[in-house]
């Protein structure tokens, strides 16, 4: 009974912490809507978002061997997170995503193969790529 009990906690707890977490993404889009008509969420406004991530990462921490801390978990570092993003947004992950040209999801693609292996060459040359894509747009 006591392990039905806690298994019951756990799932609840699981629950409430997966609706928090969507709460806040929403709480997110909506405060970067702010000003504006709304997020764009068309295929163009996600690539233009990627680019934008990635031209961020260009711009404050270019080097992933110098600037960054190779980790993942709760010290993950914030540019690792908004390269993933932009991977993601050109199919990185999946092969899915926006419609881009086959080098940004090459890019893409290379950004996770790094990031999964936290190898920093990888994802070095899978931001510069990306970026590179970005600016021939």
């Amino acid at each position: 009974m006591l392990a039905r009990r806690r298994r019951t906690n756990l799932i609840s707890h699981t629950r409430k912490f997966a609706t928090a977490t969507i709460l806040a993404a929403a709480a997110t889009l909506t405060l970067s809507a702010c000003g504006n008509s709304g997020p764009d969420v068309s295929a163009k406004g996600q690539i233009d978002y990627a680019c934008a991530l990635i031209d961020d990462v260009k711009e404050h921490q270019p080097s992933v061997e110098g600037d960054w801390s190779l980790r993942i978990g709760d010290q993950t570092d914030p540019a690792m997170l908004k390269v993933m993003a932009a991977a993601s947004f050109a199919g990185g992950g999946t092969g899915g995503g926006a419609p881009v040209s086959e080098e940004m999801q090459a890019a893409a693609k290379d950004i996770f193969a790094g990031i999964t292996r936290l190898n920093a060459e990888n994802i070095q040359d899978g931001v510069d790529a990306f970026a590179k894509e970005c600016a021939a747009r």
